[in-house]
């Protein structure tokens, strides 16, 4: 059987499968039209894909036009007791398709993955000269997710819709013979009702 598929089959959680898709379809998902490319890149950037510094770094580099020299993250960007730090925070970026692959950092689960040793000394010289550079679908996608004024994947409610509702009562009145609708619990949810929920929303917008 295919090695990446039955990685894939074993996956516990969203975030890991997309931890070990391959690149192209990583870049696809970022690429797809809005508003469902920018949520997926926004859903990466805030899960547990990558780090903390890792979403600093894809901020900035959004910011700065999509590049920069790695010698200038890590020296500038980071404090000199997080160097590590970063180097680790670009090979996650790397792994998920944010960064082009060109600093050789990253490397998809069943793949052989060089020692951090060998990343911070035998190609750090070579490595702080190179640009890091976002993929042009995971940057589109994130300024246009920053742009926009609406964090939803779904489409907007229109004013009209909006004008409908309320002349129709809200949900307070009801059509046909049921009278009053009752309100739903405002009990909090549980956390399997949570999941059950996220999964789904997900499904909906992948």
């Amino acid at each position: 059987s295919d090695p990446q598929e039955v990685l894939l089959s074993t996956s516990t959680s969203l975030f890991e499968y997309l931890e070990r898709l391959p690149h192209r379809m990583l870049r696809a998902m970022y690429a797809l039209p809005a508003p469902r490319g920018p949520t997926v890149a926004a859903a990466v950037l805030r899960s547990s894909c990558i780090t903390d510094m890792a979403r600093q770094c894809a901020l900035r580099l959004v910011a700065c036009g999509g590049s920069f020299k790695v010698g200038l993250i890590v020296e500038g960007w980071i404090h000199r007791h997080g160097r590590r730090d970063a180097l680790l925070a670009l090979r996650r970026m790397e792994s998920m398709g944010i960064l082009e692959p060109t600093l050789g950092l990253a490397s998809r689960p069943g793949e052989d993955v060089d020692e951090e040793a060998e990343a911070e000394d035998d190609k750090r010289a070579n490595l702080m000269g190179k640009d890091a550079c976002l993929t042009p679908e995971f940057r589109d996608s994130m300024k246009l997710y920053l742009a926009t004024s609406s964090s939803s994947p779904w489409p907007i409610i229109e004013r009209e819709q909006i004008d409908a509702f309320k002349k129709n009562g809200g949900d307070i009145k009801s059509e046909g013979k049921e009278g009053k609708k009752e309100k739903p619990s405002r009990d909090p949810p549980t956390r399997k009702e949570l999941d059950a929920y996220t999964q789904s929303s997900w499904d909906s917008v992948l």
